[in-house]
């Protein structure tokens, strides 16, 4: 005959299995959601980088010549009247960074570099927009460069810079 300790003994086990086995379920299904999630926002930001307004945009921002700031402004205006799309897009990616909703390998590996050729060329400009009308200009792309270049200085193996191997 089965004795009743052996019966509550292994009952307790099945209890303690089936938490487990609920537990590693529960694990999984966090860390699917998570991959989810990450892959939603990647993708999302490739579609930011990806449409041809911002390339247009971006392609123009470099073409764009001046000696000094106002010369800047006599050319292209006091403002910063174009290239919307291209700073919107690397303020999203600044907040999107600083929330950490986004590793920093993925914007680092698909355009690291653009980020550092369009603020050190609009740079003196921003600064200016700061001094003279809104001190927050560009804030989030500046946070968003310096994180790339924080990346890119603490990942000297990153495929960027070595290519794949």
């Amino acid at each position: 005959m089965v004795d009743m300790i052996v019966l509550q003994t292994a009952s307790y086990l099945i209890a303690a299995l089936s938490f487990a086995v609920t537990g590693a379920y529960y694990i999984i299904n966090l860390r699917n959601t998570s991959k989810a999630q990450e892959l939603q926002v990647t993708m999302q930001v490739v579609s930011l980088f990806s449409n041809s307004a911002f390339w247009d945009e971006y392609n123009e921002l470099l073409t764009r010549e001046w000696k000094t700031l106002e010369e800047y402004q006599q050319k292209y205006g006091s403002m910063f009247n174009f290239g919307h799309t291209v700073f919107i897009t690397f303020e999203a990616m600044g907040v999107l960074l600083r929330q950490k909703l986004i590793n920093p390998i993925i914007p680092w590996n698909l355009y690291g570099h653009a980020t550092f050729v369009i603020w050190e060329k609009y740079k003196p400009v921003i600064m200016e927009l700061r001094r003279t009308w809104a001190p927050d200009a560009a804030l989030w792309t500046e946070y968003f460069v310096r994180e790339m270049k924080r990346y890119g200085d603490e990942h000297p193996e990153s495929e960027v810079f070595t290519g794949l191997k």
